[in-house]
């Protein structure tokens, strides 16, 4: 008898995976092709540069319009003043080689009707501190000398705006001119033992110095509706004396 032994594949023998062929790549896009890619690519970046620049308009618009919101609600009702100032003397009786120190003013301002229109034509009026200082010699006498007028302040002035702003827009410029009558506070230098009987190097507290009359212009730009930056123009007066002088001021306006 003859024994036929048929052995069939072991179900543990090894199994080869298939292999997967390797994927052609995609043929080169032809010159038609290639330029409309770049044309689509140009047109999605100039969209989204017009975008970027609608955007800042409209930001730029919106902040502007806030300013001038804010602006148009101010009641521009005065303003609060430091000036810098460099002057010169002019001087008679007795008096002569003035030399004038640069110094400091003082003032404030209100508008009279601050409750009419800001541009109108109109009276102002405030307080006004003024020292002057330095050497001066007075009948062959040379000594220091400090004045301070104080008074009140009487001026008139209008408010100005760019001929391209309509009536509601904030204003950027003020024109005033003002002047008044003041007392005068004078120090003598502390290391001077005598009194002097001179005019100009006798301390008082509070005393007339003349007329004390004085006259100031200034023109004034408005930086943000708040801060304003004038040229200032003065003459302030005295007994045998006339100061000249010139200066930038800064104000704080409400």
């Amino acid at each position: 008898m003859t024994w036929a032994l048929v052995c069939a594949p072991s179900a543990f023998s090894e199994i080869t995976p298939p292999v997967n062929p390797k994927p052609e790549p995609p043929p080169p896009p032809s010159s038609s092709g290639r330029e409309e890619f770049q044309r689509k690519v140009q047109r999605e970046m100039d969209e989204s540069a017009r975008q970027l620049s609608a955007d800042k308009a409209r930001e730029e618009e919106a902040a502007e319009d806030s300013a001038q919101a804010f602006l148009k609600s101010r009641p521009f009702a005065g303003f609060a003043e430091l000036s810098f100032y460099a002057a010169r003397a002019s001087v008679t009786g007795g008096r002569s080689d003035y030399q004038v120190d640069p110094g400091i003013h003082t003032s404030a301002y209100l508008r009279t009707y601050w409750r009419s229109k800001v541009r109108d034509l109109q009276p102002w009026f405030g307080l006004r501190t003024a020292p002057f200082g330095g050497y001066g010699t007075q009948k062959g006498r040379t000594a220091r000398y400090a004045h301070t007028w104080m008074g009140p302040a009487l001026g008139i002035g209008k408010f100005l705006t760019p001929g391209d702003r309509d009536d509601t827009s904030a204003p950027a410029y003020l024109i005033l001119l003002s002047g008044g009558f003041s007392g005068v506070a004078r120090l003598t230098n502390p290391d001077e033992t005598e009194k002097s009987p001179l005019a100009d190097f006798k301390p008082c507290a509070w005393c007339q110095d003349g007329s004390g009359a004085w006259l100031e212009f200034r023109y004034t730009y408005l930086s943000s509706g708040v801060v304003g930056v004038s040229g200032l123009l003065g003459v302030q007066t005295g007994t045998g004396k006339v100061f000249s002088y010139g200066g930038v001021s800064i104000a704080g306006f409400y």
